[in-house]
């Protein structure tokens, strides 16, 4: 089974980084966004198995991205320069922040304990 991956992320040169590091670990990237409205259409179309997402799209705040992840069941880190404290007990409650700059390593845990459609990265 492939594993796919919808990346939202604005800045063009760490979408490429992370999109290389997942292609490496053998996922398939289904879709790269750059705004919260791009990421909903390409939600719209497929579910992936799992999302990265940054937080911050050129001013816009992704939360109503990981609003709609969260209700389908979709497991997804964050990469952000920020914290949490934007929102302690909303939407990104609990969600693991992978930080910006990021490496392959933060990029690619063991994500087995999201959900029951939750898999390895490794």
């Amino acid at each position: 089974m492939t594993h796919t991956i919808l990346l939202v992320e604005d800045e063009y040169l760490v979408a490429m980084e992370i999109c290389r590091w997942l292609e490496e670990g053998h996922y398939e990237v289904i879709g790269l966004a750059a705004s919260v409205r791009q990421a909903l259409s390409l939600l719209q179309r497929q579910t992936p198995s799992a999302c990265v997402l940054d937080i911050n799209l050129k001013g816009d705040l992704s939360f109503p991205m990981a609003e709609d992840v969260k209700v389908l069941g979709v497991p997804f880190v964050v990469t952000s320069a920020y914290s949490f404290h934007l929102q302690p007990a909303g939407v990104l409650h609990g969600v693991t922040n992978i930080g910006k700059p990021s490496s392959r390593e933060n990029c690619l845990p063991p994500w087995n304990s999201y959900s029951d459609r939750a898999f390895r990265f490794r």
